[in-house]
Formats: structure tokens, sequence, C-alpha cells
């Protein structure tokens, strides 16, 4: 008798912990999709919403009854953020981001960008210049919608990126870009994202080597393809 009791407790934790995790999806033969919790399914099939809402189907009008993972998405990212970057303004980068809501992100961020520049001097002699520029950069992410994939396993994010920023070092520079981002979680990890940014950019770059002769200046304009990988870790 014990071991029934407790085989029969084993059996209703399990399926509340599954109804918790997952919710029913029914098909209808209509086309139209209602998600939410199977409360009875005799004589017709009544599922409650997330919105407290009941609907009422026969079995005649339904297509078919799926599982899905019920996910509380906003559990997903908090209000702030760190990580690390390569691409955008230079080779790597800090950013800190802000997050005053799932939509929108403010983003701060140092840059390391190294340059190499080969100058004719006055007695047309060819040096080559190793400098390097710490470029600081401001950046404002707009996102479209946050969704579960249920094939790959993660949440995922779909946006708009835009960012600019000036640097300073052994050369001066300005950059600007922007375009389309996405970003990542897997799983039941909450805390931690990836994002990829691609898209337009440009560069100016003034570069005044201090030992040449003629106190010459250059200055150079490139039209490029903005890109940006980034890990972020959430507090």
């Amino acid at each position: 008798m014990r071991k029934f009791i407790f085989l029969l407790l084993g059996i209703s934790i399990h399926f509340i912990s599954f109804s918790q995790e997952y919710q029913s999806v029914i098909c209808l033969k209509n086309g139209s999709v209602i998600k939410g919790e199977i409360i009875t399914q005799e004589p017709n099939i009544i599922i409650r919403t997330s919105d407290g809402q009941l609907y009422s189907f026969s079995s005649i009008e339904i297509e078919q009854i799926l599982q899905e993972q019920n996910l509380n998405l906003s559990e997903y990212g908090s209000n702030f953020s760190y990580g690390i970057s390569f691409g955008g303004g230079g080779i790597i980068g800090v950013p800190i981001r802000f997050h005053p809501s799932e939509k929108f992100a403010f983003e701060m961020n140092l840059n390391y960008r190294p340059a190499v520049f080969k100058i004719k001097n006055y007695w047309g002699d060819t040096k080559t210049y190793y400098e390097h520029s710490i470029i600081y950069g401001l950046g404002a992410k707009y996102f479209i919608g946050k969704y579960f994939k249920e094939k790959r396993q993660k949440v995922k994010l779909n946006g708009i990126s835009l960012n600019a920023g000036i640097g300073m070092g052994g050369f001066d520079t300005v950059y600007a870009g922007g375009g389309w981002i996405h970003e990542s979680f897997k799983n039941k990890r909450y805390k931690k994202s990836f994002t990829f940014e691609l898209g337009p950019g440009f560069i100016y770059t003034h570069f005044n080597p201090s030992d040449l002769y003629d106190d010459s200046s250059y200055d150079y304009y490139e039209l490029i393809f903005h890109w940006k990988v980034q890990w972020n870790w959430f507090k």
C-alpha cells in the first residue's frame, strides 16, 4: 500500500511539472491555432489560454493536437549586460548594454583598432607605420520580437542596430554602421546570449606622421560592410 501511494505521488508530481513546462497546441481544420492548457476532453475538448479565455471544440473541428514547451520568454535577458565583441569599430571590443525594455537596448563600448600605413616621405622613400587607436562607441538596438525556435531549442530576437564611434591614439578615426541584428539564447540559459550584426558602414581615418619633413597628414574614407559578433552576459 505504501509503495502504491509513493508511486501515485511520483506520477502526480511528474504530471504537474510536465503541465507547467509544456502547453497544448490545438490545430484546427480551418487553419486556426489555439495554445493553452486542456482542462477537459469529454464531451468536447476545452482549452484555457494564458489570458484565461476558454474555448470548446469538437473532435471533428480539430486537425491535430501538439505539445510545445511553455517558456516564459521574459526570463531571458535583463536590464543590464556586459560582454566581448569582435568586429564593429575595431578588432576587439568591450560592450556594456542597458535594456530599458525587451525591445530597446543602448550600448557603450571601447574598441581596439590597429592599422598599417605606408607613407612616402619627402625624399621618396616609403616608410611603414604600425599604429593603434582606441575607439569610444555608442549604439542603439531595436528588436522586433522574441520567439522560441523549437527545432534548435533557442530563444531568438531580430531587429535593427545603429552604431557610431570616434577613435584617438596613433591615428584619429570616426566610424558609423548599422543594419540587421540577431540575438539568440540557448534553452534554459537565461543570462547568456550571442549577437551578430551585419550591414553597411563608413570609416574616416586621419593620420599625421610626426617624423615627416613636410608635416603632411593623410585622410582616408572607406565604405565598408559593418559586422560584429558579440557574447553577452546579463545581470
